[in-house]
């Protein structure tokens, strides 16, 4: 198929726009799905797109010889080394994990690593290529992920790339942090963000 393009109604006085355009696709030996286009990033939407549609029933996917896959893993903490911003009953509950399981020796040594902190560092909940509080990590933390690990070696640079995530995913991310942030407000909870590591510097 050539000349593929994806438009959507951006609302009145706007009309349709298009999300990409000129796409050349064809699927080559092996099951092998090509797709090329003049922007790079036409491409990239593209297969994003087809990626998160794509059920077990339809067979394997293959984009560039390779299965489709999320490409985080455990040991992986690239990630790690972004400053973390959540609402602040996340962000307590985080603490709330790290005072009901940590011990007292673990505390004191997290209230060190807090205390040196600058941003763009490891994140001092990360030990050992490891989330300390990973089964308490806050919402931002839980969303992010990537196709690709390479563009997440740039994170903690100056020449940070984006990594290529699943629309879909994203667009659950973003439903339910708004609906949530909605929730905690109606009850009377602040929902002004906070920075999780100056909060738990405060809080522990």
């Amino acid at each position: 198929a050539e000349g593929l393009a994806v438009r959507a109604d951006a609302g009145r006085g706007v009309g349709e726009v298009d999300l990409f355009a000129d796409a050349t696709v064809r699927l080559a030996q092996g099951d092998t799905l090509l797709v090329t286009a003049p922007d790079p990033r036409a491409g990239r939407a593209f297969i994003l797109a087809v990626a998160g549609r794509v059920t077990p029933t339809t067979g394997r996917l293959r984009v560039a010889g390779q299965l489709r896959q999320i490409a985080c893993r455990a040991g992986c903490n690239y990630c790690c080394a972004q400053e973390v911003s959540t609402i602040p009953i996340e962000a307590e509950f985080v603490a709330h994990y790290i005072r009901t399981n940590f011990s007292a020796e673990e505390v004191a040594a997290l209230r060190a690593r807090l205390a040196a902190y600058r941003p763009g560092a490891m994140c001092p909940l990360n030990q050992a290529d490891s989330c300390t509080v990973y089964s308490a990590r806050p919402t931002p933390c839980r969303a992010f992920h990537s196709y690709d690990v390479e563009p997440c070696k740039t994170i903690s640079t100056d020449r940070q790339e984006p990594a290529p995530i699943n629309p879909q995913r994203q667009a659950h991310t973003i439903c339910h942090t708004m609906a949530f942030r909605d929730a905690v407000g109606q009850v009377g909870l602040p929902t002004d963000p906070v920075v999780l590591t100056d909060y738990l510097r405060e809080r522990l």
